[in-house]
């Protein structure tokens, strides 16, 4: 996919939204999401999370707060000033976030959409995100962030820790021997701590 140029307000009715998606190792990759002038936020939306679907393998509900140990959050970046001229590089291109700043709206929006159905047009008044069109001086970019699943490690670490005291008490019945019970709690919860830590760097 290549940039299809700069937006000059008023020349065209398309227009081109710099989006950034991060993938493994904080790597980030540039697009730009085509539209008409007046798309809505709900319509952009829709199509900044079908790429990430699509880039990432990733299903993500639309109703919830993300199925897995990280959840997308939205921010918006500024992109490095070495990439100023943006509109000449081919996409997906790996670029460098300088800032970002979380975004509560677009971070919602991304989950249901519907809630930026109001926002039309997108990038101009009232929603006024005109900053992250192709072209634009500011260089900033709707970057697709990752964070802890916070509700997702919680859940995990109750499994883990209901089915290791189930194990425990299980052998100690088994065994009538309490203190091997409660070891082995001990080392199967330590050991799918372990193997649960590992996934999440591995998943990074």
């Amino acid at each position: 996919m290549t940039n299809p140029g700069i937006n000059q307000p008023g020349t065209s009715n398309t227009i081109a939204v710099h989006v950034v998606l991060r993938k493994r190792r904080s790597r980030w990759y540039l697009y730009d999401i085509k539209g008409p002038r007046n798309i809505s936020g709900e319509a952009l939306m829709a199509k900044i999370h079908a790429i990430y679907v699509e880039e990432t393998g990733t299903i993500c509900s639309f109703h919830g707060k993300g199925l897995g140990i990280r959840r997308p959050v939205i921010n918006i970046g500024t992109l490095s000033a070495s990439i100023s001229d943006a509109n000449v590089l081919s996409h997906p291109h790996e670029v460098t976030i300088t800032s970002s700043t979380r975004s509560r709206e677009l971070t919602a929006g991304f989950y249901r959409p519907r809630l930026l159905r109001t926002c039309r047009p997108f990038v101009t008044a009232p929603a006024n995100y005109e900053h992250v069109l192709v072209g634009s001086p500011w260089r900033k970019a709707i970057v697709v962030d990752f964070e802890m699943n916070g509700s997702f490690v919680v859940v995990m670490f109750g499994i883990t820790l209901i089915m290791t005291i189930g194990v425990g008490v299980a052998l100690g019945v088994a065994t009538k021997r309490a203190e091997l019970g409660i070891a082995a709690s001990a080392g199967l919860f330590a050991m799918v701590s372990v193997i649960e830590v590992l996934l999440f760097w591995l998943d990074k």
